[in-house]
């Protein structure tokens, strides 16, 4: 998880006013969410790594990955907003490039909320699949590198099949540069590539340099205690027969 327990995040003094409250509350839900997207594709496209073969017979690892790609899309999104709304916007700094590679993720979020304009007006001239593309490379020696590409639908001619080129890039085994291809629109619509593992990162980046701001800010607030936070509660009812 990117946010861990021991966060300030999971410590939010009560005396804060609410609105840093509900920033702070809606970084940590975001940033997790992210998490658990970028987790679960992680898994599921080493697996297919390992053998190809449980691709064609696991039918539901496709909709985990195109699930999990996009989710991680649509979090990221709202988690730049959130923080963009508490932080600086100082892209001159390493935080601020952070930042602006996260914010890349509105050009896909738009054509994720606008998908069944996009179907006449550009996925069928551009033959492109209306979910995109997930590409990614595998470290299977330091001899060999392997590159797999799973597309979200059915086979059409003429749209080319994106592919990572590994060669000059680090890769970190077992697998990396887990990238989403999609249409955008910027300024014309065409496909545009987003490499989720390095998102992912510079996210991490983001919460460390956050967490590291926050800590000394919040540390005088500390002693009038914090909120109780992720509450499950259940109720009895026993009718009246």
């Amino acid at each position: 998880m990117l946010i861990q327990e021991k966060s300030i995040l999971n410590r939010i003094p009560k005396v804060l006013n609410a609105r840093q409250i509900f920033l702070l509350e809606g970084i940590r839900y975001s940033a997790n969410s992210m998490s658990l997207c970028y987790e679960r594709l992680f898994e599921e496209l080493n697996i297919i790594s390992v053998d190809p073969k449980i691709a064609n017979t696991k039918n539901e690892s496709f909709y985990i990955i195109i699930n999990d790609a996009w989710n991680l899309i649509d979090w990221t999104n709202r988690f730049t907003v959130l923080l963009n709304s508490l932080s600086t916007k100082d892209k001159s700094t390493p935080h601020g490039e952070n930042i602006s590679f996260l914010l890349k993720t509105k050009e896909f979020r738009n054509t994720l909320q606008h998908l069944e304009e996009r179907i006449d007006e550009h996925f069928i001239s551009l033959k492109s699949p209306m979910w995109g593309c997930i590409s990614w490379t595998q470290f299977v020696n330091p001899k060999l590198l392997r590159g797999y590409t799973l597309m979200a639908g059915h086979a059409r001619d003429g749209f080319l099949l994106p592919m990572n080129n590994p060669l000059g890039n680090l890769i970190t085994p077992p697998i990396d540069h887990i990238t989403l291809h999609s249409i955008v629109k910027r300024p014309s619509f065409h496909v545009e590539s987003l490499n989720l593992s390095e998102l992912y990162q510079r996210a991490q980046n983001i919460i460390t340099k956050l967490e590291i701001d926050l800590e000394p800010q919040l540390a005088s607030y500390h002693q009038y205690g914090g909120f109780l936070q992720d509450l499950v509660v259940s109720i009895d009812v026993v009718p009246n027969i």
